[in-house]
């Protein structure tokens, strides 16, 4: 999916003008619950971050989002779950509005047409390579993007609050032990994601004109010990995405702030189930082939009383 920096960058677009005018908010806004919201903001992305437990975004993605983030509403009892769900809410609508165009990029660097759009496993490298070069255009293009969260906002007291909204949403069984490590891992290493891609684009010269050569041997000595197709190779050599897709990607952050008071007065039950990726109406009946994979392991989980 579109990386930390762009769903911070879309989130502090909307903090910016609660904070400016805190009675539009959906949330009390101090200090703990912006910490929380940023958290959401990435939180779908939970399972996408090495070392953590893929098959919770894909469900967050695949398998009916916005029924997922109806349960985290139906849960949240404080006002920092309240801003995490909001958060959360925030990833969504980013995702659906840009997922698709990070898609079509893909099909304008790999087939040479922007009309097609290009699935993320049917070129990981690819997806991989655009979705980490918007980020670091990103990055360098607005000063304002709030920083990751460098501390985990669940402990063991508290991740039932997001467990409990997987269990809902799905009705499979699930260890809040794999849920705490997921979200502590996603934290630890997204914290670290700004300084990533400042190297990268020191190796690539993406936003600065020049690489360092220096810097561009290391990463580049690194990428020949990858396996070609690989989303580690695509992180390392990150690409200039097309322009017009910097350019929308620019004025849907400025739209943002429009599109989060729309949901505020609409309610949250007013989100569409829809597909992440593709942004296409998501459901049993959605072709893609990573809902088609997700349903049948979500049936075979509870079928065998066992996460699948």
């Amino acid at each position: 999916m579109p990386c930390a920096t762009i769903h911070l960058a879309l989130a502090g677009r909307a903090l910016r003008e609660w904070e400016s005018a805190p009675s539009t908010a959906p949330f009390r806004i101090a200090p703990h619950t912006v910490d929380a919201f940023l958290h959401g903001s990435m939180g779908p992305d939970l399972g996408f971050v090495p070392g953590t437990d893929r098959f919770l975004s894909v469900l967050a993605h695949y398998v009916e989002p916005a029924g997922l983030l109806r349960e985290l509403a139906r849960g949240a009892r404080d006002e920092r779950e309240a801003a995490y769900t909001w958060g959360w809410a925030a990833h969504l609508v980013g995702d659906v509005v840009l997922h698709p165009r990070v898609g079509h990029a893909c099909g304008e660097v790999v087939r040479g047409d922007p009309s097609v759009r290009l699935n993320a496993l049917e070129d990981v490298e690819t997806h991989v390579s655009v979705e980490v070069g918007l980020d670091i255009l990103t990055l360098r293009a607005d000063p304002e993007i709030p920083r990751p969260p460098t501390r985990p906002l669940f402990d063991a007291r508290t991740v039932g609050f997001l467990t409990d909204a997987f269990r809902r949403a799905y009705g499979i069984p699930l260890e809040e032990r794999i849920v705490l490590e997921s979200h502590r891992t996603a934290t630890v290493r997204t914290a670290r994601w700004p300084w990533a891609l400042q190297v990268l684009d020191r190796a690539r010269g993406l936003s600065r004109g020049r690489p360092q050569l220096a810097v561009r041997g290391l990463v580049g000595l690194a990428r020949q010990f990858t396996r070609t197709g690989s989303a580690l190779r695509g992180f390392l050599a990150p690409r200039r995405p097309p322009a017009w897709l910097v350019t929308e990607a620019t004025e849907e952050a400025a739209r943002f702030p429009d599109r989060m008071r729309v949901l505020i007065d609409t309610g949250l039950e007013s989100l569409e189930n829809r597909n992440l990726e593709s942004g296409e109406p998501n459901g049993r009946d959605d072709p893609h082939p990573e809902s088609v994979a997700a349903y049948r392991r979500l049936d075979a989980s509870r079928v065998s009383g066992r996460p699948s």
